[in-house]
């Protein structure tokens, strides 16, 4: 069933993907411990690979798979604060992962009136919340964390804000 939900973090559906896929892998994960970590290994593996599939993209679908799996990827990270799975290796490959995604995504878009929450840079900052709280992140590991996460910044070309939309900066006034 995890496998069948897991596929479902890619629906434009958001009460598919949102209600039921991510809340019940979400619980699943973190709160009822119920994945041994042969199976949480095997989850970060598939979701990691999600987070390139379509990268690059823009205004189209794919962006729900990517953001999910990021999304999902906290969960295992959360997790693995409480009964460690990932190991050092693990740990560092999704480190370096969500920050080659975090770089590169180009679908920023935060909601969509028919499909719901995108969120992919909110998602991301999730997932690299928890990958923080970790005690295999070094001080080196901070460095490189805000770096991509200015470099989001900068390049955005909207804000970022808990709205349900996202809104053009506005003009300087010298321009």
């Amino acid at each position: 069933m995890v496998r069948e939900l897991s596929g479902y973090l890619g629906s434009t559906d958001p009460e598919l993907r949102d209600d039921l896929a991510y809340s019940i892998l979400d619980a699943w994960i973190v709160y009822r411990n119920q994945l041994s970590a042969t199976e949480l290994n095997s989850l970060e593996s598939d979701w990691e690979a999600n987070l390139r599939a379509g990268i690059g993209e823009t205004g189209t679908d794919s962006v729900f798979r990517r953001s999910f799996s990021a999304l999902c990827l906290a969960a295992l990270a959360e997790r693995d604060l409480k009964s460690p799975f990932l190991g050092e290796t693990g740990y560092r490959r999704l480190l370096d992962d969500s920050l080659s995604y975090l770089r590169q995504e180009q679908d920023l878009r935060g909601f969509d009136p028919a499909k719901g929450w995108i969120h992919s840079t909110a998602h991301t900052a999730d997932l690299l919340a928890a990958l923080a709280a970790s005690p295999l992140f070094e001080v080196e590991d901070q460095a490189r964390v805000l770096q991509a996460i200015s470099e989001r910044l900068s390049s955005a070309s909207r804000f970022f804000h808990m709205e349900s939309r996202t809104v053009s900066p506005p003009r300087s006034p010298l321009s």
